[in-house]
């Protein structure tokens, strides 16, 4: 799977370079495995985890697997996010879900608090085979 997008400024509309996107998500059977124990991120995160800096044109991206939601279903299958803009603390937008899959409905709808834009996308295939999920980014407001 790959996953990528644009991370806007607030404004929706002009491109942010330089803005480190941090993901990590569980492995195909919904688990966060293969961490190793040297940092606190490694233990709580497991492998599937890393970091990209977006480009001048505020691209990102990823190659990835798809994850599955954890082995208890509480959750739909899910890709958590963080954003460090340069000279901010590093923050939380809305986790990548999968709409049209276990857990992504009305409900779970409702409660979206939309930060950094909608983390439920529509998974599309590639020419290749590949799943492709692409998840735009607006950064919050700074005063």
């Amino acid at each position: 799977m790959i996953i990528g997008g644009t991370v806007y400024r607030s404004d929706g509309k002009t491109a942010a370079p330089d803005v480190i996107v941090y993901a990590y998500q569980t492995n195909a059977e919904g688990f966060y495995v293969g961490g190793s124990g040297q940092t606190a991120a490694s233990r709580r995160h497991g492998r599937l985890r890393g970091w990209v800096r977006s480009g001048a044109d505020g691209r990102y991206e990823f190659e990835t697997i798809k994850p599955a939601p954890y082995p208890n279903n509480v959750m739909p299958a899910h890709v958590h996010m963080m954003i460090v803009e340069p000279g901010r603390p590093a923050y939380w937008i809305d986790d990548i879900v999968f709409a049209g899959e276990f857990g992504v409905d009305a409900r779970y709808r409702a409660r979206q608090v939309n930060r950094g834009g909608s983390g439920i996308i529509n998974l599309r295939r590639m020419p290749r085979g590949d799943a492709l999920a692409v998840r735009d980014i607006v950064l919050e407001r700074h005063p």
